[in-house]
């Protein structure tokens, strides 16, 4: 061997502690980036899962507003037919089949939003929610479109699927009001 000077040895011991040290921080580097990419990846399936639910929450607050606005046109109708019997002594509304078949197709219409509204309910086997829907299947629109419409709304106050983004809401404007 040849006797080697000792800056030699200091050069080599500083080439071998980079290059080492290069290979740690690039380890490191990769390591990081996997997390960061799987950190990314949580926040995307996260956010995709939180789109789904708003958009389902917004369907179904749609379906609870068709319902009372069908509700509101048959109160409507009933009410132009009482307007026009009180003015009209010809006008029998029980013989107006343009106004039966009004009231019967928004019937249906409403029919079909109570029961999209109701299929996915979580709480749809209680005795509340089973009595609230019996009421409103038996009371049917032709009626009391009234107490149904007041029955529609207490069902939608009650869904916890709604519930908790009126709480959500309410707790934002709470803490807005807390910080001016």
């Amino acid at each position: 061997m040849f006797p080697l000077e000792s800056g030699v040895y200091v050069g080599i011991g500083t080439v071998l502690g980079s290059l080492i040290s290069g290979v740690l921080v690039m380890r490191n580097n990769s390591k990081n980036n996997e997390f960061q990419m799987e950190r990314e990846n949580q926040q995307r399936i996260w956010q995709e899962e939180s789109e789904r639910r708003k958009w389902y929450r917004e369907k179904l607050y749609e379906s609870y507003r068709n319902s009372i606005h069908i509700l509101t046109k048959v109160i409507q109708a009933q009410y132009k037919s009482q307007f026009t019997s009180e003015y009209d002594d010809s006008y029998n509304p029980e013989h107006d089949l343009d106004l039966e078949l009004l009231i019967k197709n928004l019937y249906f219409e409403f029919s079909s939003e109570f029961s999209l509204i109701i299929v996915g309910h979580p709480d749809k086997e209680t005795k509340e929610i089973n009595g609230l829907t019996t009421i409103i299947i038996e009371k049917g629109v032709f009626r009391d479109p009234f107490t149904l419409r007041e029955l529609i709304t207490e069902i939608m106050e009650k869904d916890p699927r709604i519930k908790d983004v009126n709480e959500e809401y309410l707790n934002k404007q709470k803490s807005s009001k807390i910080l001016t």
